[in-house]
C-alpha cells in the first residue's frame, strides 16, 4: 500500500477563496472520504458540522 504524506491544518481557519478543495476530516468525523470546501455564504444558523466554509484544527489536506 502506497503512503501519502497529508497536511495537516494547524488552527480553524475561514475560506475566503478556494477551488475544487477537499479535507479529510475524518479525524473529527469519523468518515472515510474527504469534504468538499466551498465560499458560499452560510446562515447564522448553519451548524458547525455543515460549515463548508471553514477548516478545522486535526484535519488533513490532500498532497498537491
Amino acid at each position: 500500500m502506497a503512503e501519502r504524506k497529508l497536511d495537516q491544518v494547524a488552527a480553524d481557519a475561514r475560506l475566503v477563496h478556494t477551488t475544487s478543495l477537499e479535507v479529510d476530516e475524518s479525524a473529527l468525523t469519523g468518515e472515510s472520504l474527504p469534504v468538499g470546501k466551498h465560499t458560499e455564504q452560510l446562515t447564522a444558523t448553519t451548524p458547525p458540522a455543515e460549515r463548508g466554509t471553514m477548516i478545522f484544527a486535526g484535519t488533513a489536506l490532500p498532497p498537491v
